[in-house]
């Protein structure tokens, strides 16, 4: 699956705690 961190990124949101 995908990088949570590097998803929410793309998103321009912050990445998970």
């Amino acid at each position: 699956f995908v990088d949570h961190r590097a998803y929410n990124a793309r998103q321009g949101l912050p990445p998970e705690r």
